[in-house]
């Protein structure tokens, strides 16, 4: 297929000028046929196959630490096999030292994960939906973190829902960064869908998109 000819279709298709011959409309058309590009190879990249590995990993070191915990506080007479006789140097009559972490720790290993998972959850339901999208009609003035605080305050007035909405952002941009690239939703199509240009939202980083994001789904219609 001729390059002209493809550019062209994606100007059309992202309502910009079809006269490639001005290096403006070019560099447009070029720019958005870069996000289409980066958000289908997104959509292509398979699972890291290391990850399911981990995980099985990860649920033996509980299942490990759940059954050491269970035999250290079961009665004596629930032991299969009896301690050996402790001796007057094995300490057998100390204190137990809590200043030793305890095995149970092991437990919480899956806590950031399953706090990725829900924040994974929390960003898809960012989307568009079935709202209006709100930036065919109005935007900020720019995608930098400030002018888009600038537009938050002419819509959202109390100071709390602010530093609510600014607090939301950040956390789900901590576990935005990582997340896989096979598994992170594209930032920049789900800004199109709300009604940005193209051109527009490929500019934006991961932290301003999601303000956005967060914002717009406060003020959803």
């Amino acid at each position: 297929m001729d390059f002209n000819v493809l550019l062209s279709s994606v100007a059309q298709k992202n309502g910009l000028s079809s006269d490639l011959a001005v290096w403006e409309n070019r560099q447009e058309a070029l720019n958005a046929l870069a996000v289409y590009v980066v958000d289908h190879l997104a959509e292509l990249v398979p699972e890291d196959p290391s990850r399911t590995m981990m995980d099985r990993l990860r649920a033996l070191e509980m299942e490990n630490a759940q059954l050491k915990t269970q035999v250290a506080t079961a009665p004596p007479g629930d032991h299969q096999v009896p301690p050996p006789t402790p001796t007057p140097s094995s300490g057998a009559n100390k204190p137990p030292d809590h200043s030793k972490p305890s095995q149970t720790t092991l437990s919480f290993s899956k806590a950031p994960e399953n706090a990725d998972a829900h924040a994974l959850k929390e960003i898809k339901e960012l989307r568009v939906g079935d709202s209006k999208a709100r930036l065919e009609t109005e935007a900020p003035r720019s995608h930098t973190i400030q002018s888009i605080n600038a537009w938050m305050k002419t819509h959202v007035k109390q100071t709390k829902d602010q530093k609510d909405l600014d607090d939301r952002a950040k956390r789900l941009n901590q576990a935005y960064e990582r997340l896989d690239p096979g598994n992170a939703p594209s930032l920049g199509r789900m800004l199109t869908a709300w009604g940005l240009e193209p051109t527009e939202a490929s500019k934006y980083k991961p932290n301003e998109a999601l303000k956005l994001l967060v914002l717009l789904h406060h003020l959803r219609e």
